[in-house]
């Protein structure tokens, strides 16, 4: 992105379909809350800038991620993704270049797409630019609608769309680039007259076409821009997480008995030539030296093992710093207990 590149990241919403007490942007998905995996994906990109915009348990939220480095802008009313942009423009009003806007609920976005994104707004000279996927069953996304030339005319909301139109296989993603002048002078113009009475910012899209602004899209992995709004999405996009982040180990050296039934959290790190068998979960920060060997059920969060560390059948360590060549036994629990 680059240090003139704002990065927007909205998280304001209580995700209603969760049917849960605890904000979307808290829900942990492979031991990350879904707001980390947006933000740690951003940070790689490197912007000048990175805001969230929280609402519902913003002081929860605020506290989850007070040690990263980002802005929080509250919005204190849900009223739309627009409505939340609105809240954003004083803490950018001298900000010249792009704004990206990502929501809190596509954590499976990769850098190298926002970085395609941005630099296909700058080679086409683009007011605005979307991101966009097509799928069979369209349902529950806003649709791309285009001229008969190919050129996008609009995104129309799911609830609000005609039979034809929702009809549409081409959805909106949720990830734009702006030039922050359009953005901030179309905000100014749209309109809660939808279904749900909000304020949308996919309205910003249709009102810099109807200025002969250009608007670009840029189409992505379906899988990567998946939306998660309920417990069943996110259940999805935690098996797509697992598998990559399995993935990634064996190709550095790890041997994983049986991949399907191996968990690691996207914080642990485990060094080459340890073995992990069938229903191990490696969670939370931990790390696994080289040459281990994980048996098969052990559960290890939080733990340094050392070294050539051996852990037994169906064992708890929580939380432990087990030695260099350490053991822990067949279904002993070990919590906070071992010193290095």
């Amino acid at each position: 992105m680059g240090k003139e590149t704002a990065a927007v990241i909205l998280a304001a919403g209580k995700g209603v379909r969760m049917v849960s007490r605890k904000a979307k942007a808290l829900h942990p998905l492979c031991g990350m809350p879904l707001l980390g995996h947006l933000l740690r994906t951003v940070s790689r990109c490197e912007p000048g800038r990175t805001l969230v915009v929280v609402g519902y348990q913003a002081d929860e939220v605020r506290a989850a991620f007070s040690d990263w480095e980002v802005e929080f802008v509250l919005q204190e009313e849900q009223r739309g993704t627009g409505h939340a942009l609105m809240q954003v423009e004083r803490y950018l009003a001298d900000h010249g270049g792009e704004i990206m806007v990502l929501p809190v609920d596509t954590p499976l976005l990769k850098p190298y797409t926002l970085q395609g994104l941005m630099r296909e707004h700058r080679e086409k000279g683009a007011a605005a630019s979307v991101l966009t996927s097509f799928r069979s069953d369209p349902s529950g996304y806003g649709r791309v609608i285009r001229r008969q030339d190919g050129s996008v005319e609009k995104i129309v909301e799911d609830k609000d769309a005609t039979a034809e139109q929702a009809a549409v296989k081409e959805i909106n993603a949720g990830v734009y680039c702006f030039a922050s002048s359009v953005l901030f002078s179309a905000l100014k113009e749209i309109k809660d007259d939808n279904v749900q009475k909000e304020l949308y910012l996919t309205d910003v899209i249709e009102e810099a076409t109807k200025r002969s602004e250009k608007v670009v899209a840029l189409e992505a992995d379906a899988e990567e821009v998946l939306g998660i709004n309920d417990r069943v999405e996110l259940a999805r996009a935690e098996k797509v997480l697992r598998e990559e982040i399995n993935r990634s180990w064996m190709l550095r050296g790890v041997t994983l008995i049986d991949p399907e039934t191996t968990y690691i959290d996207c914080e642990a790190q485990i060094g080459e030539d340890t073995v992990i068998h069938p229903g191990c979960h490696i969670g939370g920060t931990t790390v696994l030296g080289k040459g281990c060997t994980v048996m098969p059920g052990a559960v290890v969060t939080d733990s340094r093992v050392g070294q050539g560390a051996r852990l037994g059948p169906y064992c708890i360590v929580h939380g432990i710093c087990l030695p260099y060549g350490g053991e822990v036994g067949a279904f002993e629990t070990k919590k906070n207990a071992l010193q290095p």
